[in-house]
């Protein structure tokens, strides 16, 4: 029988309360189990987070100023009366 279905028989028959201890005992079981289970994922966070540190990342290069612009209208024309 599952803990929610413990859980409901004891509802249901609210004055057997016999199985109430056992259910404390089991809920604080689990409740334990998911605390090691946070703290063991919270560690291989961690770890995870030290082991990408360690992967070198290609920088960009820094001079993104010299960036060809395009061409105004202003040297489109200057361009054409230098053709003719």
């Amino acid at each position: 029988m599952t803990l929610y279905e413990r859980i409901k028989a004891l509802i249901e028959n609210s004055e057997d309360l016999s199985d109430l201890p056992k259910i404390a005992t089991d809920v604080q079981t689990l409740e334990a189990e998911l605390e090691d289970r946070e703290n063991r994922i919270a560690k291989l966070h961690e770890i995870n987070r030290k082991y990408l540190k360690m992967i070198p990342v290609d920088e960009p290069p820094a001079n993104k100023e010299e960036k060809e612009e395009s061409p105004t209208i202003e040297d489109a024309v200057e361009a054409i009366k230098q053709i003719l």
